[in-house]
């Protein structure tokens, strides 16, 4: 099971920066008008920021996102939609650094550094985790069921609502480091 456990991590992360490179390369080669998204969200920083109203967003969107690979993991699905989600999440994160390099130039690298190695630290860590132990519980739940096993599934599904409550916990409070440090770090550099 350990072999499966450190395929399952490899894979997640191989996913995760392929997704981030297919983002680069997706903004490069495209023709849609990406950027005013990240423009809009980039220069909301120059304004007074709300970070009452910044804060309860990332809380809610990142919750969601954990939900949905929690959930999912339960749902013996997690083998295909953890994977999915996190994609997106990192094909999302090499179209937004792009954007922000090519209508910032030097000041978009500094920007882009500084948002990419926040949110790599606050928040895809923590979302690698959530997607590795929700394909493991799926693979470990397909396995019990194909194999006709008898298994202590209470202590298992303890364990992983333990972990998921632990992750989402550090996972809301690196929305209050994002957007009240983060945030205001940004807010002095783009002014």
């Amino acid at each position: 099971m350990n072999k499966i456990k450190n395929k399952v991590l490899k894979t997640v992360i191989i996913i995760y920066i392929v997704s981030i490179i297919l983002g680069i390369l997706t903004y490069l080669l495209s023709t849609l008008n990406i950027d005013n998204t990240i423009l809009n969200y980039i220069n909301s920083f120059k304004d007074n920021l709300n970070y009452i109203s910044g804060l309860k967003r990332t809380i809610i969107h990142n919750i969601n996102y954990s939900f949905l690979i929690w959930i999912s993991g339960i749902l013996i699905i997690g083998l295909i939609t953890s994977p999915i989600t996190l994609f997106l999440r990192g094909l999302s994160l090499g179209i937004t650094i792009c954007s922000i390099i090519a209508n910032f130039k030097l000041k978009g690298v500094i920007i882009a550094l500084i948002m990419t190695i926040s949110n790599i630290i606050l928040y895809e860590i923590i979302f690698i985790l959530l997607s590795y132990y929700s394909i493991n519980l799926s693979i470990k739940t397909i396995k019990t069921i194909k194999e006709n096993k008898q298994i202590n599934i209470k202590n298992y599904y303890k364990n992983y609502i333990i972990r998921y409550l632990i992750l989402t916990i550090i996972l809301i409070l690196s929305s209050f480091i994002d957007i009240y440090i983060v945030s205001t770090i940004l807010k002095y550099i783009i002014i």
